[in-house]
């Protein structure tokens, strides 16, 4: 065990930002000799364990005074997201997320709603709404029509959460659009891309 013997995180469990009370840690060397440390701690709000990884200790403990960054290992992250996304639709995306895991349903919706005007923005910069830039986007085959009904309920769900006249929507209806959003941002920025350097290289070879 280190001099610090709390991490500061978000819990997966019980979602509150708090700290976790170290219960074990243990160095390993990486074959580069790397000191790498796995630790075993507890939420202090709602006791659940959580398992947490962070590399070159000893090296960053001999320039800093303060603690390393720790990377959650477990419980995992449903909704995390292995996508070099554009800077604007990823920022949007991880405030939903961590709108989501505090129900804060009103604002996961808006900024999930910002997520996919930034997409739109990216692909149909000139379009006034984003329900003229989604309809370009499927015309020009940029989404396809069941991706342009995913992108239109979470259009839908992100006017009812930022109008105050419309009735607000319900937690499983932001949920939903968060899902359609990853895939969406699956597709285009990672899957699609894949694709088509995928065919390049089998037409060259």
């Amino acid at each position: 065990m280190r001099d610090w013997e709390i991490i500061e995180s978000i819990c997966r469990y019980c979602h509150a930002r708090t700290v976790f009370e170290v219960v074990f840690s243990e160095d390993v060397v990486a074959p580069d000799d790397a000191v790498e440390e796995y630790t075993v701690a507890k939420c202090r709000a709602c006791r659940e364990a959580a398992f947490f990884y962070r590399e070159d200790v000893e090296l960053l403990e001999g320039i800093h005074d303060y603690p390393t960054a720790f990377i959650m290992m477990w419980p995992t992250e449903k909704r995390y997201l292995d996508v070099e996304l554009p800077p604007s639709v990823g920022q949007a995306y991880a405030e939903a997320v961590v709108a989501e895991k505090h129900e804060l349903w009103l604002s996961a919706s808006v900024m999930t709603g910002r997520a996919l005007e930034a997409i739109c923005k990216i692909y149909e910069p000139n379009a006034r709404t984003i329900a003229e830039a989604l309809k370009t986007m499927r015309n020009k085959g940029v989404l396809s029509e069941e991706m342009y009904e995913w992108s239109s309920e979470i259009r839908i769900v992100r006017n009812d959460g930022a109008h105050p006249s419309n009735p607000p929507p319900s937690g499983i209806e932001v949920q939903y659009s968060i899902d359609f959003l990853r895939s969406l941002a699956e597709i285009l920025f990672e899957i699609r891309p894949k694709f088509k350097k995928f065919k390049a290289a089998r037409e060259s070879s």
